[in-house]
């Protein structure tokens, strides 16, 4: 790599204030100072704007969806009416909701801990982790290969 390729890779880093040139005296040999990723403005920006959704999705989840049969209906819905491990058809008087985070091991009936599932898969869940259940469920044919990446990603 030429001297005038690294001379110009360190510039763009200054001027994207990555790297700060640090003031020598003249006729020194320049000094940079690599800033941390918490330290740079863009990183900083992103940060935040994550720690705001973060915050958004945690504010929308503290009512209790577990016991208000309305708001029971508003995770069926968001579960598009399918049960969330094996994506089976479920009714409005046949569907149960299941805890992510079981209420045994401190899980909530927030909106963000509450899938709706059907009556076998809520069983054999029990107190489970929902990556188990769902890698069951797509070993035994009932999720393709991109239902069980999508579910396992959520």
């Amino acid at each position: 790599m030429s001297h005038d390729v690294v001379k110009r890779g360190i510039n763009d880093l200054v001027i994207l204030n990555i790297v700060e040139k640090l003031v020598l005296k003249h006729g020194q040999i320049n000094e940079y100072e690599v800033k941390l990723p918490s330290e740079i403005r863009k990183v900083q920006e992103m940060i935040k704007r994550d720690e705001n959704e973060i915050e958004e999705i945690l504010d929308d989840s503290k009512e209790d969806f577990y016991t208000d049969p309305q708001k029971r209906m508003e995770i069926l819905k968001r579960e598009d009416y399918k049960c969330f491990y094996c994506l089976r058809e479920l009714q409005r008087d046949n569907f149960y909701l299941d805890h992510l985070l079981p209420r045994s091991k401190g899980g909530q009936n927030y909106k963000s801990n509450l899938v709706a599932s059907c009556r076998t898969c809520n069983t054999k869940k029990n107190t489970f982790e929902p990556s188990k259940s769902l890698l069951q469920n797509y070993r035994g044919s009932l999720l393709t290969q991109e239902e069980y990446q999508t579910k396992k990603v959520n």
